[in-house]
């Protein structure tokens, strides 16, 4: 099922398995993957981030830098029936309903069809799950600890929305989550 002209944006928690769907859904979808650490990973370089040591606040002053011309890219420069999968963490913050905002500006300045998908797991699972050795080498968040205590102060950001969906995939293949959402994009048509 190839998509023309869609924004997909998973969120949810690190290490709740964000980019592993977003490259379930490319394959099936032919969308381009933007994943935040697309966008966060040229600072986090410079930083020699270890994945463990909380990162300090100004880091992301700079990301969010980064994001806009991401952003400002694609509406400008971007042939208009790509589509594209955009993933992130985001908590009931205002700054980071700024960023969802983005996103959903994004779609409509590109009249894009926009589904937005909360990925909800089992905190355990996330623990388990942020300890996988490729998230090291993307410079990902790989201590079960903080995962756990993220969990237990932050919720997942819940925009007022028709457009956003939860998807609970704590015993959900890759596989399975990117055909559900693909089903969650078949009932906008």
């Amino acid at each position: 099922m190839k998509l023309n002209n869609t924004i997909i944006y998973l969120l949810g928690f690190a290490g709740v398995g964000k980019l592993t769907i977003a490259k379930e859904l490319a394959k099936i979808t032919g969308a381009k993957v933007v994943d935040n650490h697309l966008i966060n990973n040229p600072v986090f370089h410079i930083l020699d981030n270890d994945g463990i040591i909380p990162l300090l606040d100004a880091v992301w002053a700079k990301t969010r830098a980064i994001r806009s011309i991401v952003i400002e890219a694609i509406q400008e420069l971007s042939p208009s029936h790509l589509s594209f999968i955009f993933t992130n963490e985001l908590f009931e913050k205002e700054s980071h309903h700024q960023l969802f905002q983005g996103i959903s500006d994004l779609a409509n300045a590109r009249n894009a069809k926009f589904l937005c998908v909360r990925l909800l797991c089992d905190k355990d699972e996330i623990a388990r799950r942020i300890e996988s050795p490729t998230r090291r080498e993307m410079l990902k968040a790989i201590n079960p600890s903080m995962a756990k205590e993220k969990f237990d102060k932050y919720k997942i950001i819940e925009p007022m929305a028709q457009h956003v969906h939860s998807l609970d995939i704590t015993k959900l293949s890759a596989n399975e989550a990117a055909l559900e959402i693909i089903r969650l994009l078949a009932l906008k048509q």
